[in-house]
This record gives structure tokens, C-alpha cells and sequence, in this order.
């Protein structure tokens, strides 16, 4: 017969087995918990970054150039948020995303490549070199040198008012097949919120309903920058540009 003391030993170790069991369960489910929180947190700032750089690129299509630098806002997301994202949604979903990640980071690479200036030429009125002191006079050469930068500051100074003014040297027009690569990203980028809308709670919103167009300067409409209807539950890219995949 089981004596009393071994019998409450076993209640006692299953007791304990029972307890640990189920912190083990709870950790485990608050764990995952957390794990979902934090996807959502990330696909709903990656929609927002994805949103912020829809907005940008209509606003450049609007003025026919190249955005500026001060529209260019640093994303939220981190890469490894994006990766850890990408990996949690079904694979079309993910891989849409992921094509439109790619599409961001290469518009980004051309916008610095056809934006950044290059060495600065020399104006007719700078000095390439200073004048010989041996055969200039120093009153004269000083004299020279004087007007010598003085041109130059004007000429600086006129071809600030120019750029600051229509913002060309800077901020160059787009060519009809960099138009066409920006109107597809945004197209894709519209299919790519709506893939990582399937994993939150927030509700899809396409940007035709978001009233972006009411701020833009010359047109009025997506249709007018030829962005009519967006069949973003389908998760194809349809690219029609010859623009090398990123």
C-alpha cells in the first residue's frame, strides 16, 4: 500500500509538472502574441512608407520632373522589419511586395544619378590660375583678381536665382521612359499595400480615395497622369518599361 507520504510526494510532482506545463504554454503563446504584434506594427508602417513614396512620385509626375530631395522622407520600416515582413506573407503576396521594394530602391538610384551634380565648370570670368607676380604688377594683379571675383559672385549669385527659381539644374525633367517606370512603380506600389493590408487590420485604401490629386499643381486626376484603374488585388507587375529588373 502506497504510504501517505508517497502519495503526497506524486500529487505534488504532478502539481508542480502541471504548473510549469502551463507557464510553458502561456510563454509560448504570449510569445507568438507579441511575434503578431509586432508583424502588424511593421506592415502598417511599411504601408505608410509605401503610401509617402506613392505621393511623392504623383507629385512628380505632376510637374513632369524628378522629386526633390526635401520630399524624400527616410522609410520607418528598417530592412530587416521588410524582410521579416516579406517572410510572413503568402508567397505572391511577399513576392509583390518585395518586386516593389526592389522598383523603390532602383527609382531611388536613378533619381541620384540623374539629379547629383557634377564638378562645378569654371566661369569665363574665374582665374584658373593666380598671375604671375613676376610679370604682373602687384597693384594690377590685385585690381584684376578684385573683379575677377566679383564677376564670379555674379554669376554665381544668377545662377542660384535660376535654380532656385525652376529648380532645372537640380531637378532635371523626365524623359517619357522614366515616366513610364514611375507610373508602373506606383502602380505596383498600390498592389503591394493592398498584399500587406491581407495582414492587419487595417483596412485597404486605394490612392484614388486619399485626395492626393486635390493638392497637385496641374492636373486633377489619376486618369490625367495616366493612372486610371489599378487592378491591385492582382499581384502581377505588368511592366511595360525595358528598364532592368532591380
Amino acid at each position: 500500500m502506497i504510504s501517505d507520504a508517497l502519495l503526497g510526494a506524486v500529487v505534488g510532482a504532478g502539481a508542480t509538472l502541471g504548473a510549469q506545463g502551463l507557464a510553458t504554454v502561456l510563454g509560448l503563446r504570449q510569445s507568438r502574441e507579441q511575434g503578431r504584434r509586432q508583424r502588424d506594427a511593421t506592415a502598417l508602417v511599411n504601408q505608410d512608407d509605401f503610401e509617402h513614396f506613392q505621393a511623392m512620385l504623383l507629385r512628380a509626375l505632376d510637374r513632369g520632373r524628378w522629386w526633390y530631395s526635401w520630399e524624400q522622407s527616410d522609410p520607418q520600416a528598417t530592412v530587416d522589419d521588410r524582410k521579416t515582413l516579406w517572410a510572413a506573407l503568402d508567397p505572391k503576396p511577399g513576392e509583390c511586395a518585395a518586386n516593389a521594394q526592389g522598383w523603390v530602391d532602383y527609382l531611388k538610384a536613378q533619381r541620384l544619378a540623374v539629379c547629383t551634380p557634377g564638378p562645378r565648370p569654371t566661369t569665363s570670368g574665374e582665374p584658373t590660375s593666380a598671375p604671375s607676380t613676376a610679370t604682373v604688377p602687384s597693384q594690377r594683379r590685385t585690381r584684376r583678381l578684385r573683379v575677377q571675383r566679383e564677376l564670379a559672385q555674379r554669376v554665381s549669385a544668377a545662377s542660384r536665382t535660376h535654380a532656385d527659381t525652376t529648380h532645372a539644374e537640380h531637378v532635371p525633367r523626365l524623359t517619357e521612359p522614366q515616366a513610364t517606370l514611375i507610373r508602373n512603380t506606383f502602380m505596383l506600389l498600390e498592389k503591394a499595400r493592398y498584399a500587406i493590408s491581407l495582414k492587419t487590420k487595417r483596412d485597404f485604401a486605394a490612392f484614388a480615395g486619399l485626395r492626393v490629386t486635390a493638392t497637385l499643381e496641374h492636373h486633377n486626376s489619376l486618369d490625367d497622369l495616366g493612372l486610371g484603374h489599378i487592378d491591385y488585388k492582382t499581384f502581377d507587375a505588368n511592366f511595360t518599361t525595358d528598364a532592368p529588373a532591380p
